[in-house]
């Protein structure tokens, strides 16, 4: 079984934090999370919504042995994509789409297929730190 990770992008610091853990106490409302910084070897993050963006780890590794995560920018052979929650499990979208209301998102047995057979992914950065990637 696969570890559960979580990272999460610190919107004000504008920096990608590692997740120790993420606490649900009395349902999805009332969240409780804490994380680990280089600087904050310990933070609680008590309402955490307006502040991070929390991304989870896909089980995946691209064709160079680094974790996919959800809100990572793929290359494929296919040109990229980026990686997204979808109904409970992950998925990709081209970058056209990116920001758009509608989204055209493949499966997360296309990216397992993609990973094992058509060339594999490469992560190249995510949606936060290299938006620019998509424009």
């Amino acid at each position: 079984m696969e570890q559960i990770k979580f990272r999460a992008w610190d919107k004000t610091s504008k920096i990608m934090l590692d997740v120790v853990s993420v606490v649900f106490i009395g349902g999805v409302t009332d969240q409780k999370i804490v994380m680990q910084t280089p600087d904050k070897p310990h933070e609680q993050w008590n309402s955490f919504r307006d502040q991070v963006e929390i991304m989870q780890f896909t089980g995946l590794l691209d064709k160079n042995g680094k974790e996919i995560f959800e809100g990572d920018i793929i290359k494929t052979n296919e040109g990229l994509r980026f990686v997204v929650e979808d109904s409970g499990g992950f998925g990709t979208e081209n970058k056209e789409d990116y920001g758009k209301d509608w989204l055209n998102v493949s499966s997360f047995e296309w990216l397992i297929e993609t990973i094992e057979n058509k060339g594999g992914v490469e992560v190249i950065g995510n949606v936060f730190e290299n938006s620019d990637l998509l424009k």
